[in-house]
C-alpha cells in the first residue's frame, strides 16, 4: 500500500481554503504544504502579524531562519510552497497588499553545493560485510537482506520499497523485474525495474520462508513482531530504514542513510558502462539532474574508467606490458 502521511490541520482559516481549493494534490502533497504555512502563520504571529499581511521582509526574514537549520534543498521547497500559496492569495483576493514574492529581494534559497558527508556512498566492502551477515536460513534475516540488495542493486527509494507488491514481482522472467510506484505529489508513476540475480535469489528465498504466510497478493516486504508474520501488512518506510540502520551499527558500519545505497547505485551503474538513460529510467528520474547531482563527486573517475574500458588502441590485459616512466 501506498505510503500516507497523517493529515495536518490547517492553522488558519487562509490555509484550509488554499489547501481545499487544490483538490489536485495528492495527501502527502497537500501535509507538505500545510506543515510550511503553518509554520509560517506562527513565525508571523510571533511577530504581531498575519498571513494576509506579510511583507517581503517577512519573507525573507523566514527564509534566512530556515536556511540555517535545514539543507539548502529544503529551504527551497519551503519557498516554493509559500510562493504558489500567495500566488493564490492575490488572485484570490485575501492578500491587502501586493504579492511579497514580487519583491526582487525575495530569492529563492540557492541549491548550493552539497555537503560532502551527505553524499557519501555506501562502499562495496560495508556492503559485502553487511550482507554476509545475514542468515539464509531466518525468515527475517532472508527478507531484510532482499531489501538490502534490492535498495543498493536498483537504487529504490525506501518509500518505494515499501511499496512493492508481490504481484507486480516476476521472478520467473529470462530478466527477473519489479513493478515500482515512484514518488511525485502527483501519486507517482509506475516503473518496471529489472533485478539483479543476487536480489531476485534473496526474494526467492524469503519467499520461501514465508511458507504459510505466503500472500498472492498484497506488501511484498511484510511486517513481522519477533521473528514472525503479524497481520499481513507490510513494512513502513521508517521500519525499512530502521531496520537498515540497525543492523548497520551492530556491525559497525558508518551509517549515512539508506539514500546512500541510491547514491551507490547511481554511481556503480555509470562505473559499470552504463549509460545515462538507462541509470535515469531505472532509479525512475524525470531528467539527468538528479543523476549529475549523485556522481558529480566521482564523476573524474567515472570517465577516466569508461575511457580506459573503450580505448580502441588498448591490447588485452594478457598482453599489456608495464610501462615505466623516462
Amino acid at each position: 500500500m501506498p505510503y500516507t502521511r497523517t493529515p495536518v490541520q490547517p492553522a488558519d482559516p487562509l490555509i484550509r481554503r488554499h489547501v481545499v481549493r487544490h483538490r489536485e494534490w495528492t495527501e502527502n502533497y497537500r501535509a507538505d504544504n500545510t506543515e510550511v504555512l503553518n509554520r509560517f502563520h506562527r513565525f508571523l504571529g510571533e511577530r504581531g502579524s498575519s498571513l494576509a499581511a506579510a511583507t517581503p521582509e517577512d519573507v525573507i526574514e523566514y527564509l534566512d531562519l530556515r536556511c540555517k537549520t535545514l539543507k539548502s534543498s529544503s529551504a527551497h521547497k519551503e519557498f516554493q510552497h509559500l510562493r504558489t500559496f500567495y500566488r493564490w492569495v492575490v488572485k484570490d483576493g485575501s492578500h491587502p497588499g501586493p504579492n511579497p514574492f514580487l519583491d526582487e529581494d525575495v530569492t529563492a534559497p540557492p541549491v548550493g553545493q552539497p555537503d560532502p558527508s551527505r553524499l557519501t556512498l555506501f562502499s562495496p566492502e560495508d556492503y559485502e560485510r553487511l550482507m554476509r551477515s545475514f542468515d539464509k536460513r531466518s525468515l527475517l534475516d532472508s527478507r531484510n537482506a532482499a531489501i538490502a540488495s534490492l535498495m543498493y542493486r536498483t537504487g529504490l527509494r525506501s518509500i518505494e520499497v515499501s511499496r512493492c507488491e508481490v504481484e507486480r514481482l516476476d521472478l520467473e522472467a529470462e530478466i527477473p523485474t519489479i513493478e515500482v510506484l515512484g514518488k511525485g505529489k502527483n501519486g507517482g508513476k509506475w516503473r518496471r525495474v529489472p533485478l539483479s540475480w543476487e536480489t531476485a535469489e534473496w526474494l526467492d528465498r524469503y519467499l520461501r520462508r514465508l511458507g504459510p504466510d505466503r500472500r498472492e497478493s498484497g506488501p511484498l516486504f511484510l511486517a513481522t513482531a519477533n521473528g514472525a508474520v503479524t497481520d499481513g501488512s507490510g513494512m513502513t518506510e521508517r521500519a525499512i530504514q530502521d531496520t537498515l540502520k540497525k543492523r548497520a551499527g551492530q556491525l559497525g558500519i558508518d551509517w549515512r542513510g539508506v539514500h546512500s545505497f541510491r547514491r551507490s547505485a547511481a554511481t556503480n551503474g555509470k562505473e559499470r558502462g552504463l549509460d545515462d538513460s538507462t541509470v535515469i529510467a531505472i532509479l525512475g528520474w524525470e531528467d539527468g539532474r538528479m543523476l549529475a547531482h549523485y556522481t558529480k563527486s566521482r564523476a573524474q573517475s567515472i570517465a577516466i574508467a569508461q575511457f580506459a574500458a573503450n580505448d580502441p588502441t588498448a591490447p588485452p590485459a594478457s598482453r599489456r606490458r608495464r610501462l615505466k616512466a623516462v
